[in-house]
This record gives C-alpha cells, structure tokens and sequence, in this order.
C-alpha cells in the first residue's frame, strides 16, 4: 500500500524525487488546513520526518537571506520555477551527478541497468521506477541519490529520469582527448567546465521556439515560449 502510495504522487513520472516532492507539496497544503498528521497517515507518511523537512528548508532560505544571496521580500520570485519539472530536473542532474544509471534495452521488459563504477545494478523495490518496461523511459539515463549492497546485490535508492541534454549541461567531468565533449566508458558525457560557456553557444544555435507545441516534461518556459 506505501508503494501504491507512492507511485500515485509520482503521477506517471519516471521519478521518486518528484513522488517524494508531491507528497511534501500535499501535506504541507493539508498541514495549513490543520489536516496534515491524518494526511500523512493515510498515505504513509511520517508526520514528524516531514515537519523537519519544513523546518531544515526554512533554516536554509534564512542562511541564503543572511548572506545576501536571496531577497528578504521577493519570495514569489525565489519559487518563480518550483512548479516547472524540467527546471527542478537540471538541478538534480546537477547535484546527483555523476550518479547516474544508463538503461539498456527490455522495451517490452525490464531493461538493465547498469553504472560505470559497479557495471549491473538494481532498482530498489520501492522505486517507481522498479517494475517499468523499457519502453516507458523516454531517455536512458536515471540519476540516483544514494546505492547500498546486499546479499542479493546492489539496489539504488531514489531515481529520476533525465535527458542526455540536461547532462551535457549539468554534469561535470574531464576532456579525455582534448575535444569539447567526450564520452566515458559507458556512453556518460564528460565536459570540462571552462568549455561550458562555448557549449551554451552552440546549443543555443540549435534551439527550437515554439509557443504551444513543445512537450512540457522536457522544455522550460520562457515568458510564453517554450525552448526545447
């Protein structure tokens, strides 16, 4: 039932990190309403884990304010791109790489899955990402937040599909022949970061603007128009 739970916030994304985000989103609604310990407790939840969350991300946005990086008053604009997923993506690209799984194959079956440190891998269990076919993952590449081995193998914890574009961007890596953009032993782009001025450029050159036909799970709003 937890897991059922959990794949319903998910709501159909290749992602634990936005089941995770959905759950906290709700029970913080349900939490203003006074309703948030019955909330947490029909879907599984633990109340008092998730009042720390709130509380541990309040103590950050104050450190931010104290240092001058974040404005006192402006909150609307510091949550300007909470609501946009391919935004919040490039950010866990950014933090969890290089945790990153490449899928291969199983379009009518579980594909493997596999890391360049450890070679074969498997999901956790709870993952939603646990029992989808190959054919559901848009991309072959999952980022991970953290992996732990036991007698029956090494499981990972917490997945998100990303696009090969948000890891060009936002990962991070050596040049191994000089060229802007390599790739390591398991197809994972490598960049060094005083090329990513230029690669921005380039990118940039090859953007498609639409105003209404661009996929939203992977294109960012900007001022009506969507890039992708």
């Amino acid at each position: 039932q937890a897991d059922r739970a959990k794949r319903a916030f998910a709501s159909g994304k290749s992602s634990d990190h936005f089941a995770l985000l959905e759950a906290y989103r709700q029970w913080e609604a349900a939490e203003r309403r006074g309703g948030g310990w019955e909330f947490a407790r029909r879907n599984f939840l633990s109340a008092p884990t998730l009042r720390t969350v709130s509380q541990i991300r309040e103590q950050y946005r104050d450190l931010l304010r104290d240092a001058g990086l974040i404005s006192r008053s402006n909150t609307a604009f510091l949550e300007r791109n909470s609501g946009d997923w391919s935004v919040v993506k490039a950010a866990l690209t950014a933090g969890l790489y290089p945790n990153l799984i490449r899928i291969s194959g199983g379009n009518y079956h579980r594909p493997k899955l596999f890391t360049a440190e450890h070679g074969n891998i498997k999901l956790h269990p709870g993952s939603v990402n646990e029992k989808a076919r190959g054919d559901q993952f848009r991309h072959k590449w999952l980022v991970y937040y953290d992996k732990v081995k036991t007698q029956s193998g090494l499981f990972v914890y917490d997945t998100t599909e990303v696009s090969p574009l948000a890891l060009i961007l936002f990962g991070a890596g050596q040049l191994g022949d000089g060229s802007l953009l390599t790739l390591d032993h398991t197809g994972s782009p490598l960049m060094a970061d005083q090329d990513l001025d230029q690669l921005r450029d380039e990118i940039r050159g090859c953007l498609l603007y639409t105003s209404d036909a661009a996929d939203e799970e992977d294109s960012v709003d900007l001022g009506g128009r969507r890039i992708i």
